[in-house]
């Protein structure tokens, strides 16, 4: 019988089929022989439909997200709710509650990893339209800003006001 140390390590090592690509998705990829192949963003390629019986390929963010959740669905599983079973030990009980912690912990953080990875790429690849997305929000922020600067005015001259008339009144 194994033990937990054992299914754990066995979890961290890739399955030998979890990281194999096809024929397909190579060419999707952008490897294929053709230069107009290489060409299409595969994300292009899936939009505009021409993709509809192809093999989608595995990405480093899907397999991120796969990842994930198959960590969450792992930590809910874990979570006995049955009446009438043998409660295992506490010692059993913070041992894999820890395992499956670490686990969750590493896959959000590969995710966080390959969000970020994809927007930078994304950034590199479509220089134009980042400079606008980015424009844009720094006119809603200047925007923004000044709507807070003439409130801000709007309530120092109402607080002034209100000061100097109650220092303007008589006291009796």
């Amino acid at each position: 019988m194994s033990t937990l140390s054992d299914l754990i390590n066995a979890a961290d090592s890739p399955a030998p089929s979890a990281r194999t690509t096809t024929p397909e998705a190579a060419k999707v990829k952008g490897h294929g022989t053709s230069t107009e192949d290489a060409q299409i963003d595969p994300v292009d390629e899936i939009l505009s439909g021409r993709s509809e019986n192809q093999f989608i390929p595995e990405t480093p963010l899907g397999i991120a997200v796969d990842n994930f959740g198959t960590n969450w669905n792992e930590l809910l599983c874990l979570i006995n709710t049955t009446v009438g079973h043998t409660q295992p030990s506490l010692d059993h009980l913070k041992e894999v509650a820890e395992c499956s912690a670490k686990n969750l912990k590493d896959a959000c953080l590969e995710l966080s990893g390959e969000f970020t990875r994809a927007s930078l790429q994304w950034r590199l690849n479509k220089r134009e339209e980042a400079m606008a997305e980015d424009t844009s929000d720094f006119e809603a922020a200047i925007g923004r800003q000044q709507t807070l600067i003439a409130r801000t005015e709007g309530l120092i001259a109402s607080h002034l006001s209100d000061f100097a008339n109650s220092n303007t009144q008589p006291k009796s």
